[in-house]
Order: C-alpha cells, then structure tokens, then sequence
C-alpha cells in the first residue's frame, strides 16, 4: 500500500476524476488514455508543471503522450494522488519510483523509494540499486548497496547474479562489510566472469579484492590454483603479488567485520555495568562472540562512549546510532554517539535536545532515527516510573539535526519502539501504571494515531517487526510479575493475539531480527516476591521461519535456546554476561 497525506480535496477530486466530470486532459500512455485535471497534475508533478508552463504545444493541448512508461504504472501513480492511496503488486515498486522521479512527483517518490527498500529481495535488489543510481536516490541505493552486502551469498546463487555491474560488484568485494566467506566470495567472482562481456584482464584483476590469507590450504590447491584466470603468466604473478602485500599485513589481510552481527549495548549486571559485546550470527544459525578491540566501550580509550542501563540505539544505514542511558546517578543522557563499521570507529554527534534517553525507546524510519517516551529526570530527583515523558525526537544523518516532532497521546517510558509497516510503533511500557496503550507515528502525516491495545499491560517488553507482524515479548505485567507471554499483532485481523510463549518470563530483554529469525537475549526474572528478588538471564534464545510460509502459525512457533558445541571451540551457548535493560542492534 502507497500511502500520502490524506485531505479534504483527495475526497472531492477523487470523485469527480472516478465519474470523469470536468476532466480537461487526456494523458495517454502505453496505448491507454487517462482523463485528468490539469490542475491537479500540475500540483502533484514539476514535470508537468513546467510541461503547462512552457508555452510549447503541449501547453495546450487536450492529449499529451507519456513514452516509455507502463498503463499500470502511471494508473498507480494517478490512483495515490487522486485518493491519497493505491495498492501496488510488489512488482511494481521499482517502475514506480522511475517513474516518479521521472515525473517529479515529489510526494509520491518518497513512498515509494520507503516501499522499495522495505520490499528489496535478492531477486530485485541490483534492479533497485540500478534505479537508485539512474535516478539519484542516495537512500534507496545505501539501502540496496546494505542489503547486497548482507546477502552475498543467496544473491551470488541467483540468475540475477549476472545482472551486476562491473562498478557494482568491485563496491561489493572491496567493502569490508561484505558478509560471505572468503571461498565463497572466490566463486562468485567466477561465475559472474564466465557470464560477463569482458575482457580476461579486468576479470582477472576482480581476485584482488579476496582475502587470500583466510582461504584454507585444500581450498587454495583443489580450485584456486585451478581457476582458469589464474592458470596463465599473469594470474601467477597476481596471486604472487597479492600473497606479498599480505605478507606486509596491508588492510586486506585482516578478516572483513561482515554484517549479520548481534551488537548488545550497556544493561546492568551483577557486576554494576555491563560493557557491550559483538556476537556473529554464523551461517548454520550458531553464535560466535567476536572479540572486535576496536568496538568495545566503557574503556579508557578516547573517542568511545559509556553505555550504562537502558541506552536508545538503532541501525540507520549502515550505522550504528547510540544514546547512552542512564548514569550511575540515575540521570539520562542526551549525548549521540553515532558507530562506522567500516572505519571501526565511533565519532560524537550533536546532543538530543528533547528526549533523555533514561529508558527511551529509539528506531529508524525512512533513514532517520526516531527517539521518544523517557522517564523524566531533574538534577534534584532521580527517575521515577510515574514520570513518563511524551517528548519524540527525530534525527536527520543526511543533515546531521535534530528535529522535534509530534509528540505521543500518552506519556510513557520503558516502552518498546520498532518500524513496522511504514509506521513507528511504540507499545506498552510506563507511567504510573504499566501501559496496554499502543500508538502508530505515520511519517507523511506526521501525527501519532492510537492502534488496537496489547491484551495484557506491559513494561519492558522486547517489542520487533518479524515475518510480517509486529511482535512484544515478556516484560512485566501490572502486579510486577514478569512474563513469558507473547502477543503479535496481525494487520490482516488488526488487533493483538498470542504469540509463541518464551522458555522463560523476562522482563527488560532485548530483541533483533537477523534474516528468517528473531533473537532475545538478557532480562532479568522474578523468582521471589517476599522478599521481592530478581534473576539476571543470560541465555539467548532463537525464533526461527519454518520453511512453508503459507502454513506459519505464530502460537505454535517455538524459542529455542541457541548455541555451538562448546568442544567446536568457536560458538557460545550463553551471552558472555547476564544483564537486563540492555539493547542491541543489528548491521
């Protein structure tokens, strides 16, 4: 569904174009004639704006002609501008974001670029990039570009595979985010050789961009030894000049960072504060802890920040965007620390001027990141739970500012926020009591709109989008127990319903989607209530897609808790340190 801001006028054109009357211009396109009111066109589109400014024929003229377009292309685009809406085939996305950027439909181009990004898939994703590229859309390409980069190896399998741009497919191999093993990434670059229109040279110089040192021995011997580019005089001395810039420990000896990482920020523990952790989801499932210097925080290096309880954080792009939490004195931050994997390196942005992040909620939406509900705090009165907050804060990276934005119906804090259908969505959480209430943001509005309520009252519930449904996980219910309940809410049905119960209560948990599965991890666990006494989890569990989609019932899912052999020496069968009111984040 493309969706614009909806008013009075939608209502009276939309009629008026549905029963054809005082319709001034047919625009014809792909054989098919559209009747319309030059007005409305002209408002909508620069494009033909400047068309009926121009003083040419068409100026003028009752029938114009729109080339190289498809009827139901422009049909949709008609549609959303008429009726403030239109329900598009997936299919379509792409040739509608050519085409409303060809046309200069301003409105209609930005709904569409967020429709395409959530809807890339390994089958359309280097069409999209292409798009991106032709039409000048820096969002729709990182987003591509990330999502290329996150799927290597499914894309590299695909019969679009061939369709990669010689430019495309260098920024992919030479970025250090690529998620693939090196010997998989080694055969990609031949199977795209042997189907790609050029020369053997510049084919051959694309093995320069693998990470050589990382191949196994059999590896190199069995197939890299006999790839046919590199049987020749001048695949010797290529594979010899690369093992000798290795030898030196150049920048491409080291392993690539990769995506699919479970990033878990801050929390408290048994020991005060818990630092942040990096965990690799492999490629069977299992978790491998990476021991990543460069990225950990609460040390005495300069350039870093210090991430205590309840900290805000969310991927916008391909970073990582961080507001610490609360201090030792019970007081939020309004510091942003913003994390370039890349560069491995983490760099200070301009303060939060609204929101503190003491049990803040944060999410990204349309490229930027949203901030909102807090538990307010004063220099002379630490947090309290009845002092939620209904401030929301947006920042812009392009722009690198903060803007204020609609603020929420009902104050609140410890609440869950997650981007789910084109909307944020903030659910449950705090303020004197423990919340039902569930609000949706919708950006082109720009105004909160309150949504069918949880079945239970919950705080510190993990709350994220999966398989096409919004998702609140544990927390704590309104006598202060905690919960193993799950509820998810279906937009076919539009209301709450149960969910695959957790192994365990938690309250304060964290949770992240990586591919076809939802992780959590922490919390902690009411195990006395008199005396009242909590238990600090660390186990991370794992809710997994079954393979036949069309029979996929969320209440007869399982969580499994997930884990390598201890004795294979490279997985975890527990999250190094047990907290609660921790976050995580995925790249």
């Amino acid at each position: 569904m493309l969706k614009l801001h909806r008013t009075e006028c939608h209502d009276a054109f939309s009629q008026s174009w549905r029963q054809g009357r005082f319709c001034d211009l047919v625009v014809r396109v792909d054989g098919c004639r559209f009747p319309v009111h030059r007005l409305v066109v002209a408002q909508s589109s620069s494009y033909m704006d400047r068309l009926f400014e121009a003083g040419m024929a068409d100026s003028t003229a009752e029938v114009i002609d729109i080339p190289e377009m498809q009827a139901s292309v422009f049909e949709a685009i008609l549609t959303c501008l008429y009726e403030g809406s239109s329900k598009v085939n997936s299919v379509l996305l792409l040739p509608i974001v050519r085409a409303a950027a060809r046309l200069q439909v301003g409105a209609m181009l930005r709904v569409a670029v967020a429709a395409a990004e959530s809807a890339l898939a390994p089958a359309n994703v280097l069409e999209a990039w292409d798009t991106a590229e032709r039409c000048s859309l820096p969002s729709l390409e990182e987003a591509a570009k990330a999502y290329a980069l996150r799927h290597f190896q499914t894309l590299s399998r695909t019969d679009s595979f061939h369709q990669c741009t010689l430019e495309q497919l260098r920024a992919l191999l030479s970025d250090d985010l690529l998620s693939a093993p090196e010997d998989q990434i080694f055969l990609a670059i031949g199977q795209w050789a042997r189907t790609a229109d050029i020369v053997e040279s510049v084919a051959r110089s694309l093995y320069e961009y693998v990470r050589f040192p990382h191949l196994t021995g059999p590896f190199v011997s069995s197939v890299v030894m006999q790839e046919p580019l590199l049987r020749s005089l001048e695949g010797r001395d290529l594979l010899a000049r690369i093992y000798q810039q290795h030898v030196h420990n150049v920048p491409g000896a080291r392993p690539r960072v990769g995506l699919n990482r479970l990033y878990i920020f801050g929390g408290s523990s048994h020991s005060s504060q818990s630092p942040m952790e990096t965990i690799r989801c492999c490629a069977d499932g299992a978790l491998e802890l990476v021991n990543d210097d460069d990225f950990l925080l609460n040390h005495a290096e300069p350039g870093t920040p210090f991430v205590s309880r309840s900290p805000a954080v969310a991927a916008v792009g391909m970073k990582l965007y961080l507001l610490s939490g609360s201090g030792s004195e019970g007081q939020g931050g309004t510091g942003l620390w913003i994390y370039d994997p890349r560069r491995r390196r983490w760099s200070q942005g301009p303060d939060c001027p609204t929101v503190h992040t003491l049990a803040a909620s944060a999410a990204a939406l349309d490229g930027k990141l949203y901030v909102a509900g807090n538990y307010t705090t004063s220099p002379a009165v630490r947090w309290h739970p009845s002092s939620g907050s209904c401030a929301v804060s947006m920042f812009d990276p392009v722009s690198c500012e903060w803007h204020n934005v609609a603020s929420l119906a009902m104050a609140r804090g410890a609440a869950g926020m997650a981007a789910f259908q084109g909307m944020l969505w903030i659910v449950g959480g705090q303020c004197e009591r423990r919340l039902s209430s569930v609000e949706a943001y919708d950006p082109v509005e720009g105004q909160w709109k309150k949504m069918a309520p949880l079945r239970t009252a919950r705080c510190g519930a993990a709350v994220a989008a999966f398989a096409g449904k919004l998702w609140a996980i544990g927390g704590e219910d309104e006598n202060e127990g905690t919960l193993r309940s799950v509820e998810v809410y279906d937009p076919a049905q539009g209301e709450w319903c149960p969910g695959a119960p957790l192994r365990r209560a938690r309250e304060g948990a964290a949770a992240v989607v990586v591919g076809d599965c939802m992780y959590i991890t922490g919390g902690k666990c009411l195990v006395s209530t008199h005396p009242k006494q909590y238990t600090k989890l660390n186990d991370i569990d794992r809710l997994c897609l079954p393979d036949a989609l069309e029979t996929y019932a969320v209440e007869e899912s399982v969580w499994k808790n997930v884990g390598c052999s201890p004795s294979r020496n490279v997985g975890i069968h527990t999250e190094p340190q047990r907290r609660d009111y921790h976050t995580m984040a995925t790249l």
